[in-house]
């Protein structure tokens, strides 16, 4: 008990102890009450079995006695219980003298080896022997005792039953010398006696049978009980004195074998006739069983061969007598088994052949076999030829004739047609025109008139026996000698069957001829290699295919030299021919295309819908002329390579007029096709300058007055409403200048004015100030040491504002741009780079958006496309003309739902050249003229204004004339004229471009400005080079006249 449990009874009071002692007390009984009735009904169980029960003790010390006995024990032994419990006297010892040392012997052998006594034996008491059989086995003790559970049975009943059917000794020995099983069942089934051939065929000894239980332990299926042990309580119930019926039953042995018993049995009685048990002799007949069944096999066997013979089968005596005829013999004769009793063999037959029949028949029965041939007369009148054998048989000293017969009414008639076949086979072999041999181990046996004729021999007779090769040239034109090639050619015709080939033969008068060869073996004997040769002259057809060969050879030769590629097909649409181009294009050799359908080599597609376009050869089968390709088709090679193509097929005609095949001739049109897509672009690009560069003019031109007059209004201005008004105004005509800028980027002959540039600080900036303020980021993978470019910075800046803007715009809901810069080394021409060679920056700008289509790619750089709603279609069209004004190449890879990225090649500057600048002059200018020209009033009007706030005194002409009249006039006076402002075009006049080369020849240092409405002219990008000092833009502003007057006006 724990200390818990102590603790808590230590708690209790007086009276609650008592109270749980008494709980406790009347469980206790109520749980031995119940065990009580347990062990009760288990005792009455046993005392009221129908057999005894006893527990035994043999002690430690040697000293043994009962413990309990049941009632039917002290019933069966006799014995007074107290003697036996109380007094602890032993049973056993009242076993007789005789029995007892058995009965210790069975008890030490189930000591030792842990099993169950099975003894019999008597019991001696009161003057009274019981006959007993005990069963028990040992349960060994901790304490070194054995208990002994057990069971006594009464068998003195059945003694006496074993006693009055026991045989005596010259009768058992009897039993044991016969083959036979014998053996007594007594009224229970149960074996009381058995004989040495009974143990033997059981295989067990006789004392494991004894006492056995026959239906239940040597028969070997359940149902064999059932069907056989009501029948044997029916003989010892009904007191019959009958002999049982013979039958037949399995028994099973110790070895879990089969065998059939053959079974005897006889009804044992007493003195009083009282039935006691019963005698069986079972003969074992399993292989006798085998054997018969064999035998039937066999019989049925050979009955079902005679009845399935194909032929008659017949058996006579040497009287002719029938003694078995099968069921096909009266079929086919249609006499009964009856009438054939009755007749002869030789009634079966013709008076013409019934000598014959007699001879064969008699040599049967003297030579022991012989057959013939002859016609079996039928019931009914007519007559089959049948091949007879019969063979001598001897049976029981009866000699007897066997014999089969065989219809051979198809082999007659097969003989009359082979006969007819040989007479006409030996007319065609005659009248042939091909030459016909017929050679036998290697040698001519014969021919017909045509190889005489081919040889130019004057008879057979001058041929036969000769070897082919003596009929042949020495070599044949592989230059393999034509005895040697002849003895495998023959090899192989036996090893095929047949073989066909070309052969060179050698006329009598040594003249060439050649001939096509076909050798079939028809050899039956193997002694005699015999084959059939057919020899057709192609002498001609062999020239005419030199002929052709040679033509063939001028038109492989022309295909391969020419540049397009070429297929010919059959009527089929199947390959034959592919010349050295279309074998290129369509990455297939002319040895894996040919015989192969024109579609599974010539893929061809439409280059933006992907929609597959009907083989060319099928239309042309169809209409039977010439076709040509549709627009946009594009040849997919085997390796996936896409090409756009241009081509027409044609029919091929026979003599005829029939067609015979088509002929596919195309072109790979893909760099033609990129080709004509730049100079398209470049056209569009080209027209949308002159319109860019006209309207940008005026149109500056126009902004300029607008912008001079509101910055003068905005320095004549003190309200501050209006001065917000005007400085919104401003930045709207800044907005339009900003577009007319982009407009000016396609001029033609624009050319940006560049600086050398360090691309990587510059490339950063610009797209992540494009990227601020989004939900996209960015990935740079920079080369280090990047190569400089000489660039326009606002129009590379432009560039990537664009493709970074897009990029934004196909990923709405966010994520990442990769930025790749590297240098590059362009040695040779590929794919759609339109750049010279040499040494580039390549930026690769990549995003994960919803990507382009292929039809949106080829149009991708056009002016005015676009696939965004309210977009106007020039930001990537301006990307292409600002990188091409740049000496360099943009493109673009896409897939739908993949994304894009665009590739920009920029000429690499390796080194850092100092721009040449003029310094600022922060000065005022002095007091002079500057000399404007200008034809537009307005404008005029402005800059007068604006230039004479800063001091100067303005002279404003119209045409370039006046411009140099007047500068000439003042180098001739005073030389006031401190710089000149000239307008690049004058309308019908003069204008700056047409100025200068005077203004230059008569002063080389006067400072003069060019300005013009379209920024992208090459004198307003490089004006030094014309002569100029600096450019000014349309529209302006006073501050950028005055920083420019000031910086260059001394």
């Amino acid at each position: 008990m724990d200390t818990e449990n102590i603790s808590r009874l230590n708690s209790l009071t007086r009276e609650e102890l008592e109270n749980l002692y008494l709980k406790k007390e009347q469980q206790y009984l109520s749980e031995k009450e119940s065990l009580q009735e347990k062990n009760q009904s288990l005792v009455n169980l046993i005392e009221n079995v129908s057999y005894g029960s006893f527990i035994y003790r043999t002690k430690k010390d040697g000293t043994s006695h009962f413990e309990y006995l049941n009632k039917r024990c002290i019933e069966i032994t006799g014995v007074d219980p107290e003697l036996v419990l109380l007094d602890g006297k032993n049973l056993f010892q009242y076993i007789l003298p005789e029995d007892y040392d058995n009965f210790l012997e069975k008890s030490k052998e189930s000591i030792l080896e842990k099993k169950t006594i099975l003894w019999k034996g008597r019991l001696l008491k009161n003057e009274k022997t019981r006959w007993i059989q005990v069963e028990s086995f040992p349960n060994f003790q901790t304490n070194g005792d054995v208990l002994w559970n057990g069971f006594i049975y009464d068998i003195t009943e059945r003694k006496k039953i074993e006693e009055s059917v026991k045989i005596n000794d010259s009768q058992l020995n009897f039993a044991n010398t016969v083959e036979t099983i014998l053996l007594v069942l007594d009224r229970d089934g149960i074996v009381t006696t058995i004989n040495k051939q009974g143990c033997a065929i059981l295989g067990y000894p006789e004392e494991e049978i004894l006492g056995e239980f026959w239906f239940q332990k040597f028969l070997p299926k359940p149902d064999e009980m059932e069907k056989i042990y009501p029948l044997f309580l029916e003989f010892m119930s009904s007191g019959k004195e009958i002999q049982m019926e013979y039958f037949e039953n399995q028994i099973v042995n110790s070895s879990g074998e089969i065998r059939l018993i053959a079974w005897h049995n006889i009804v044992l009685r007493d003195e009083k006739k009282n039935i006691i048990g019963i005698l069986c002799s079972g003969e074992d007949i399993t292989n006798r069983k085998k054997i018969e069944e064999e035998i039937v096999k066999a019989k049925n066997f050979s009955e079902s061969i005679i009845a399935s013979l194909p032929g008659i089968f017949y058996v006579i005596d040497q009287n002719g007598k029938f003694l078995r005829v099968n069921n096909q013999f009266l079929n086919i004769t249609g006499y009964t088994e009856e009438e054939v009793d009755l007749m002869h063999p030789l009634d079966f037959f013709t008076n013409s052949e019934k000598q014959l029949l007699t001879e064969r028949i008699q040599e049967v029965f003297e030579k022991g076999k012989s057959n013939v041939e002859a016609n079996m007369l039928l019931k009914n009148g007519n007559t089959i030829p049948y091949f007879f054998t019969g063979y001598r048989a001897v049976i029981d000293n009866l000699p007897l004739l066997i014999g089969v017969g065989v219809d051979i009414s198809e082999r007659k008639k097969a003989e009359d047609e082979l006969q007819k076949s040989e007479k006409k086979f030996r007319r065609l072999f005659e009248k042939s025109t091909d030459a016909l041999t017929i050679v036998e181990n290697e040698t001519f046996i014969d021919c017909n008139q045509s190889t005489v004729d081919l040889l130019g021999f004057n008879t057979k007779e001058e041929i036969i026996s000769l070897h082919p090769s003596q009929v042949s040239p020495k070599f044949q034109p592989d230059g393999e000698l034509s005895s040697e090639k002849a003895q495998k050619m023959m090899r192989l015709t036996f090893q095929k069957g047949a073989h066909r080939f070309e052969w060179v033969h050698k006329r009598k008068n040594g003249e060439t001829v050649y001939t096509e060869v076909l050798l079939t073996s028809i050899s039956e004997d193997p002694n005699k290699r015999q084959l059939y040769t057919v020899w057709r002259d192609i002498t001609d057809r062999k020239k005419a295919e030199e002929s052709l060969a040679e033509e063939r050879e001028r038109l492989l030769v022309t295909l391969k030299s020419i540049g397009d590629g070429v297929i010919t097909t059959d009527v089929s649409g199947n390959i034959i021919l592919m010349n050295s181009v279309a074998e290129e294009l369509c990455g297939w050799s002319l040895e894996e295309a040919k015989g192969k359908p024109l579609p599974e080599i010539f893929r061809i597609i439409h280059e933006f819908t992907r929609e597959v376009f009907e083989s060319p050869v099928s239309r042309v089968l169809k209409t039977g002329s010439i076709v040509e390709l549709e627009n946009h088709t594009v040849l997919i090679s085997r390796n996936g390579t896409e090409r756009v193509i241009a081509d027409s097929g044609s029919p091929i005609r026979n003599q005829k007029s029939e067609i015979i095949g088509v002929v596919l001739v195309f072109r790979d049109m893909t760099e033609k096709h990129k080709m004509q897509t730049t100079i398209q672009r470049s056209a569009k690009l080209d027209s949308l300058g002159v319109l860019a560069g006209g309207i940008a003019h005026d149109f500056n031109n126009l902004l300029s007055g607008i912008y001079g007059n509101i910055d003068l209004a905005l320095e004549n201005s003190n309200d501050k409403r209006n001065i917000a008004y005007l400085n919104k105004a401003i930045g709207t005509i800044d907005r339009a200048k900003g577009l007319t800028s982009q407009l000016l980027t396609f001029a033609k002959g624009g050319s940006p004015a560049r600086e050398i540039t360090q691309i990587v600080p510059f490339l950063k900036k610009t797209i992540l100030f494009a990227l601020s303020g989004s939900n996209v980021s960015c990935l740079f993978q920079i080369e280090e040491g990047l190569w400089n470019c000489n660039i326009e910075k606002h129009q590379i800046a432009q560039v990537f504002d664009n493709i970074v803007i897009n990029a934004k715009q196909a990923m709405p809901f966010g994520g990442k741009i990769e930025v790749i810069a590297e240098n590059i080394k362009i040695a040779e021409k590929k794919g759609n780079l339109e750049i010279e060679l040499g040494e580039y920056v390549k930026i690769s700008i990549k995003d994960y958006g919803h990507g382009m289509s292929k039809k949106t790619l080829s149009k991708i750089f056009d002016p005015y496309y676009t696939t965004k709603e309210g977009g106007h279609g020039l930001g990537l069209a301006t990307c292409y003309s600002i990188i091409n004004k740049h000496e360099g190449s943009i493109d673009v890879e896409s897939e739908v739902g993949v994304g894009s990225i665009f590739h920009i090649y920029l000429p690499a500057e390796k080194s850092i050249k100092s721009e040449k600048k003029l310094q600022d002059d922060e000065s005022k200018p002095d007091a002079g003229v500057i000399l404007i020209l200008e034809d537009e009033d307005t404008l005029g009007e402005i800059m007068t204004y604006m230039i004479g706030s800063l001091g100067y005194t303005v002279i404003c002409k119209k045409d370039g004339q006046e411009i140099i009249d007047y500068f000439q006039n003042d180098l001739n006076r005073d030389r006031k004229i401190k710089g000149m402002i000239l307008d690049i075009t004058i309308p019908g006049g003069m204008g700056g471009k047409e100025v200068i080369p005077v203004i230059r020849k008569l002063d080389q240092i006067i400072p003069v400005f060019i300005i013009s409405g379209y920024t992208e002219d090459m004198v307003m990008t490089n004006p030094w080079g014309y002569g100029f000092t600096a450019s000014i833009s349309k529209p302006f502003t006073k501050r950028e006249l005055s920083d420019i007057l000031s910086k260059y006006v001394r």
